[in-house]
């Protein structure tokens, strides 16, 4: 009988050093780096610019909203976005140059020349032929004044087949047609130009008219207060089905990201949430405005909150754009089109 005990005792010992190695730390415990044991979709990982050397599961990945529930009105999902998407570090130019965003008065008159809009709207075109159910959306800070010209760059690199047209928008708040419609209707590229002019003579959609937008930068930062960008109408207008958040210093750094996209982060969008008459985000993802970014940001929480859950109600809600600081690389600067590429859909 003591065999049969000690036997017991072996095999339940070696059950719970099992469990024990094989278990996966959750966001905000502490990790080593040599042997990242931490969930799916975490890495071990520290934030020295905020004084946190001690190494924690961290998020690094966004998560596709369409796989927690599909089909909703394209309004009724948040999404991880791009701030001028096109200012990438260590992006190569055509001409085998770097891209340098902001400061592309470094590079001579030839080499921006060589790099045409077209190149980068191609490369947009064959994601979308290569992910049938993928949607794109594009900003563009539009300086093009030949007529007709965004349609006829639209046209040669393939594009126009895929684009969402604007008279399919809602102009009162209302529902956008659902994801699955889009992709069934094969309109999966949203366009819209900061150029008012262009929606009446090419059929592209004037931005603000459809989204509301809060200040960028380190205006766009302070504690308690979410004012809209100059262009935009005030956050809480119910006539626009969109609303896009930003949330970035004026002159980010890579290693200051782990702090802006963190607990401050999570604040303001509480904040921008009241701002915007409350129609962002918790009349589509309950309970709590947090879960909607869960798995987007480095928010070292001990208890994580679980995952999002997307309502199917009635009543209207607006999607929000999250514009988060070193996020992901989707285009360059190219020409006179600068593609603000803030939206990126299941990436």
């Amino acid at each position: 009988m003591r065999r049969f005990h000690d036997h017991l005792l072996v095999i339940t010992s070696i059950l719970l050093y099992l469990l024990q190695s094989s278990s996966s730390l959750k966001i905000g415990e502490t990790c080593s780096t040599a042997n990242n044991k931490c969930d799916s979709g975490l890495r071990c990982g520290t934030c020295p610019a905020s004084g946190n050397t001690r190494p924690r599961c961290t998020r690094i990945q966004p998560f596709s909203p369409t796989s927690k529930v599909n089909g909703l009105p394209f309004n009724r999902y948040t999404w991880l976005t791009t701030h001028n998407s096109f200012a990438v570090s260590g992006t190569k130019s055509p001409t085998g140059g770097p891209v340098l965003g902001p400061a592309n008065q470094e590079d001579d008159i030839t080499s921006q020349l060589k790099q045409p809009a077209i190149n980068v709207l191609r490369e947009i075109q064959k994601f979308l032929q290569a992910n049938p159910s993928e949607i794109i959306t594009i900003f563009i800070e539009d300086y093009v004044t030949s007529p007709n010209g965004l349609t006829k760059v639209f046209d040669a690199s393939g594009l126009s087949k895929f684009m969402f047209p604007a008279s399919r928008m809602p102009r009162n708040g209302g529902d956008w047609p659902t994801i699955t419609d889009m992709v069934k209707q094969n309109q999966r590229l949203i366009v819209f130009t900061s150029k008012s002019s262009k929606e009446a003579s090419e059929g592209i959609a004037y931005e603000w008219t459809y989204v509301v937008e809060n200040q960028y930068g380190n205006e766009g930062k302070i504690a308690g207060s979410c004012p809209s960008r100059s262009e935009s109408s005030p956050m809480n207008t119910t006539s626009r089905s969109l609303v896009l958040q930003n949330y970035f210093s004026t002159n980010p750094n890579v290693t200051g990201a782990c702090i802006d996209n963190s607990a401050s982060l999570i604040s303001m969008m509480n904040t921008c949430q009241e701002a915007a008459g409350k129609l962002m985000v918790e009349e589509q993802l309950k309970p709590s405005m947090k879960q909607m970014v869960n798995g987007t940001c480095n928010v070292p929480l001990l208890s994580p909150p679980p995952p999002a859950q997307a309502s199917t109600g009635d009543s209207a809600a607006s999607s929000t754009g999250f514009s988060i600081h070193k996020v992901v690389r989707l285009q360059s600067f190219i020409g006179t089109l600068l593609l603000s590429t803030w939206i990126l859909l299941s990436l």
